[in-house]
């Protein structure tokens, strides 16, 4: 966790996961804290999540998915910034999330948005992945996704 003054926590590497039921992110004394994923690493398990006004998460997603993996019955508090930042499209086809919540909390994520606590940036990608990041709930999965379904790489079609 991150709740010490202008501390940052880093998780990186695909696979890398972080199993805990509580994320607190709390400013000490004006000082940011944050938390800094990357590289497909995950916060897993999360009943509780706190970020506070000067407190950050930012995920790097570089070809795999990643990033703040909430459960269904997750308690969610924020009043800093959560940022999505897309820097290459991902590595084989399916959903490019970079949060997940268990059960739909569409209603949540979009509110967490409208607020400005909630961004992505996906201007890194092509033109083909490039803003189609949203807030969607999966009924087949039963997750809530920052993300989009990619398609797979490499298709190539020959007609004769």
């Amino acid at each position: 966790t991150a709740s010490d003054g202008g501390n940052v926590e880093r998780i990186e590497g695909n696979g890398s996961i972080l199993e805990t039921s509580r994320l607190f992110i709390s400013p000490e004394g004006g000082e940011a804290n944050g938390v800094v994923i990357s590289n497909g690493a995950r916060v897993a398990g999360l009943t509780n999540l706190v970020i506070g006004d000067s407190g950050y998460v930012t995920n790097y997603l570089s070809g795999y998915s990643g990033g703040l993996d909430l459960q269904s019955n997750c308690e969610a508090s924020v009043s800093g910034k959560i940022r999505i930042v897309y820097t290459r499209r991902k590595n084989e086809a399916g959903v490019y999330w970079g949060l997940r919540w268990g059960g739909d909390h569409t209603a949540e994520l979009e509110a967490l948005k409208s607020a400005g606590y909630l961004e992505w940036d996906d201007s890194a990608l092509g033109p083909f992945d490039r803003g189609q990041t949203r807030i969607y709930y999966d009924s087949a999965e039963t997750n809530t996704y920052v993300g989009y379904k990619s398609g797979a790489d490499g298709t190539m079609w020959s007609f004769y």
